[in-house]
């Protein structure tokens, strides 16, 4: 699981890992390799506007999966930790 940071920064959540095990790589990584996979300026506009609306799509969803984990957390604290408990806090894991 990435870092706290990273999910606020928009960086992912790793879940292109099945994506890159069979060689499709996300555009961060062809970013990364840019020169080694001789890109053209073109390529690399065009890879890094697909890497930033994924970045700004990946913020909100990174914030809410980090505010949800902090409520879990504080429902553990609490003792509050069943699953009937969980699921009156959010309706839609009923």
């Amino acid at each position: 699981m990435r870092t706290l940071r990273a999910l606020l920064r928009g960086e992912g959540m790793g879940f292109a890992k099945a994506a890159e095990l069979n060689g499709y790589p996300g555009p961060k990584h062809v970013l990364d390799l840019a020169d080694r996979l001789k890109l053209t300026p073109d390529q690399r506009q065009l890879v890094q506007a697909i890497f930033d609306r994924m970045s700004t799509s990946a913020k909100p969803l990174g914030a809410e999966l980090v505010e949800r984990e902090r409520v879990l957390d504080q429902l553990f604290q609490k003792g509050e930790s069943n699953l009937d408990r969980l699921a009156r806090r959010d309706g839609r894991y009923r």
